[in-house]
């Protein structure tokens, strides 16, 4: 929490994707959205790949697959070294070929 904290962006991600998927915490989508969201409104793409999974499912926002499907390919674009870009790299492939 501290990392994120201080802007590290992986480990917001990290602490959002527990809360998505209920590993070691009480699974809770909005307090999940609320730890990705600081790396989304930088444009970064641990952010933009979990809003997009979030619009895509329909899981804590409304669903909109044409707009989480955006988000998710834009974030497995990106050339910023994040283990977010692989897992929307994996996204892509397995929904979107």
């Amino acid at each position: 929490k501290a990392a994120a904290s201080m802007g590290y962006m992986d480990a917001a991600y990290d602490i959002a994707q527990m809360y998505y998927k209920g590993e070691v915490v009480t699974q809770d989508d909005n307090i999940a959205l609320q730890w990705a969201k600081m790396a989304y409104d930088a444009k970064h793409p641990a952010g933009l790949f979990f809003y997009g999974r979030a619009y895509y499912e329909g899981r804590g926002l409304p669903k909109n697959k044409l707009t989480g499907k955006q988000l998710i390919e834009q974030a497995a674009a990106s050339t910023v070294h994040s283990k977010a870009v692989l897992e929307a790299l994996q996204y892509v492939e397995e929904y979107f070929k």
